[in-house]
């Protein structure tokens, strides 16, 4: 597989953030055969942006990435402090192939 270009990570990361909610950090690997894209934020789970539902965000990742096939690799929340939730993380992993 091709590498994800900068035009393909700059429409993804648009999928996942607007202005309102905190910036998520994004990672992005290709392997012979397949995509994957690992996202992780402080404070919130990771969600679409602008209100949309994730089966239609897949589906827009794998047209992005001229891909037929995607899932939901993992997922996992760390609670961060009791009071303020500071140092709180939340990852998802998406791969496409």
């Amino acid at each position: 597989m091709k590498n994800i270009t900068k035009a393909q990570q700059e429409a993804i990361k648009k999928l996942f953030y607007d202005d309102e909610l905190e910036s998520p950090h994004f990672e992005f690997d290709c392997s012979k055969d397949k995509y994957s894209i690992r996202i992780s934020q402080m404070y919130d789970y990771v969600i679409p942006a602008g209100g949309k539902s994730m089966l239609s965000v897949l589906q827009e990742i794998a047209k992005i990435l001229g891909c037929t096939n995607g899932d939901e690799q993992s997922r996992f929340g760390y609670g961060g402090c009791e009071t303020c939730d500071y140092g709180s993380s939340y990852e998802v992993e998406y791969v496409f192939w």
